[in-house]
């Protein structure tokens, strides 16, 4: 277990579920070094003068919020977070190579597709990079659906209560499993359960005060776990 994740008291409990949506950083794959160096080449190839520290400083919420961390004035943002999404793909094949999904990940993803469950992706990760990501991993007939954030749908809230319409999922059966306070508040708003993965690679700094704090539903320290939360 890890040093985060200590004196954390982890739940098993018994639920059934129709379907369960993942958050994709820190929860599915281990890709915050990623993202904190392919925003830091990027701003600096638009011209901006940011750090490595402070870049990795604001990772973890939105792209508004790395943006306004590192000072980037508001009038310049719609037009970066536009060529932000092919810049992903184009300047980034290096830094995608190490983003994998967690063999255990898939296994359980698999598992939930056998068992009937639907399942889904919802992050605020860029949509065309959710889909190289998913297309690099040879995932895609895992998901149903994976939504993420673009220039004109970029609240997360609002794009998972649009990903349950589609896979016409009741969002007191569906379970959502992410790594950070704002999952657990993103599933109270729509209604959902959430599990809060406290693994080595989860983005959250205090495991244990999120707990004391945000009293999610369920909290585990491995993908594995979710298996007994679903079917049995």
């Amino acid at each position: 277990m890890s040093q985060k994740a200590q004196n954390i008291r982890f739940i098993t409990m018994q639920k059934k579920y129709e379907a369960v949506l993942f958050d994709l950083d820190g929860t599915l794959v281990d890709s915050f070094a990623f993202h904190s160096e392919v925003t830091y080449r990027f701003l600096t190839n638009q011209g901006f003068q940011v750090d490595r520290e402070q870049v990795k400083r604001n990772i973890g919420n939105t792209i508004e919020h790395v943006l306004n961390g590192c000072h980037i004035p508001g009038e310049c943002q719609p037009g970066i977070i536009r060529e932000f999404d092919a810049y992903y793909v184009t300047h980034a094949a290096d830094l995608l190579e190490q983003v994998v999904f967690e063999p255990s990940g898939l296994k359980l993803v698999k598992r939930l597709k056998n068992a009937g469950i639907k399942t889904g992706i919802v992050t605020n990760s860029k949509q065309a990079l959710v889909e190289e990501i998913i297309r690099r991993n040879h995932a895609e007939a895992l998901f149903d659906i994976a939504s993420g954030a673009e220039t004109d749908s970029i609240n997360k809230e609002s794009r998972c209560k649009d990903v349950l319409t589609a896979l016409r999922a009741a969002a007191d059966r569906t379970l959502y499993v992410g790594d950070t306070k704002y999952d657990v508040r993103l599933a109270g708003k729509c209604g959902m359960d959430v599990c809060i993965l406290c693994h080595e690679f989860g983005w959250e700094k205090d495991y244990a005060a999120l707990q004391e704090m945000y009293h999610p539903e369920y909290m585990a320290d491995s993908l594995a776990k979710i298996v007994e939360l679903v079917l049995y």
